[in-house]
């Protein structure tokens, strides 16, 4: 298996030293009887089905680096990246693409690089959001990934309309570091209507929500930013305010709070520190769009 992760980390673009701090990682482990009995037994869960019981399987995971003094967000990562060797026989079982995996496997990647920029350590401190990607519930497909949901409000505009129970594709927009480029974002939802479109209505709609739609971001982007022309995609029909202020690690890669002690270096993250300094707040916005 070391060998199969030191391939795994080069394939997908891992920095050298966190690929080789999460192979020590990994032989500390298996060097500890228990705890490699113990992994063990995590990474054979998803070898039954990938409808597993995930919340055991990262338990397992997480007792494993408990013996061996690692943080819970590195082993919790390193199972992930163990059982993406059976992913990917799920995926071609079920008929996938090679590239669709890729895609989605993808997000172990940058996960780890927020948990490194945010949290200090590689790893990741959203298992059961990677966890959906190994469930075949979300998927990654070019720049943006999606999943089918139910809408679970009322929408009406233009005689065109959605009820909760809608199903809808619901877009998540990956920290990959690639500029949100129109064109790759069209290809993108292109193939996403594709891969779910027999689970889709008559009509069929994207959603999305996120602090980038966001109405008070409008002020700080440029004319004809990708930001900007990703959210005139969507018709924004509800908006708040972050009054926790905790979705500014997003923008910001840290969970710092305080707009004196925030990186500054873009034009971004300089406008939000402006807005935050006049009294303004982050927040979230919801959207919609439909297919033509």
């Amino acid at each position: 298996m070391k060998e199969y992760l030191k391939s795994f980390f080069s394939d997908f673009g891992y920095n050298a030293n966190d690929a080789d701090f999460l192979l020590d990682s990994y032989g500390r482990i298996t060097a500890d009887a228990e705890a490699a009995e113990l992994f063990d037994r995590a990474v054979k869960t998803y070898g039954s089905s990938f409808r597993c019981d995930f919340d055991a399987l990262l338990g397992l995971a997480r007792s494993a680096g408990s013996r061996v003094g690692l943080c819970s967000y590195t082993s919790e990562l390193l199972a992930f990246a163990c059982i993406s060797e059976k992913a990917r026989k799920y995926y071609e079982d079920l008929g996938y693409s090679e590239e669709m995996y890729r895609d989605s496997m993808l997000d172990l990647k940058y996960k780890n690089e927020e948990c490194r920029l945010i949290k200090g350590v590689p790893g990741t401190f959203v298992a059961p959001w990677c966890a959906m990607f190994f469930k075949m519930k979300l998927f990654g497909f070019g720049r943006l990934q999606f999943e089918v949901i139910h809408f679970g409000d009322y929408y009406e505009k233009n005689g065109r309309s959605l009820r909760p129970f809608s199903n809808v594709i619901n877009t998540h927009i990956p920290r990959s570091g690639a500029p949100l480029l129109p064109d790759l974002c069209d290809e993108a939802f292109g193939r996403a209507l594709e891969f779910f479109r027999a689970d889709l209505g008559e009509d069929p709609a994207a959603v999305c929500h996120s602090w980038l739609l966001y109405p008070q971001l409008r002020g700080m982007l440029k004319p004809g930013s990708n930001l900007l022309s990703f959210m005139d995609r969507f018709d924004v029909y509800a908006s708040a305010a972050d009054t926790t202020f905790n979705s500014l690690w997003r923008l910001f890669d840290t969970d710092e709070k305080d707009p004196d002690k925030l990186p500054a270096d873009s034009s971004l993250r300089r406008a939000f520190i402006a807005h935050l300094k006049r009294g303004g707040m982050p927040g979230w916005g919801k959207g919609v769009f439909f297919f033509d």
